[in-house]
């Protein structure tokens, strides 16, 4: 990240489990979606995800799946159901 660049929530609590490249890619993604980054903040750490046996994101990214969590917005972006 550049000096204009700001950080942000969602880059604070990403920043935990995910690299800048990840963050990069994630972070548009979900905001697409959700419609804001507090929206993807309140998904990432209270959604369960039924296909993580209704875990969170976060409870996800705790176990160090944070890559499986990747792979399941990629799945989503390209096509899969929820």
């Amino acid at each position: 990240m550049n000096s204009s660049e700001a950080i942000t929530p969602l880059d604070v609590v990403f920043a935990k489990y995910f690299n800048k490249e990840e963050i990069n890619y994630l972070s548009p993604l979900l905001i697409k979606s959700a419609g804001s980054e507090e929206e993807v903040i309140s998904w990432f750490q209270k959604q369960a995800i039924p296909a993580f046996g209704n875990r969170t994101a976060i409870d996800m990214c705790n176990s160090n799946q944070s890559k499986c969590l990747i792979e399941y917005v990629q799945s989503i972006e390209f096509g899969a159901f929820a």
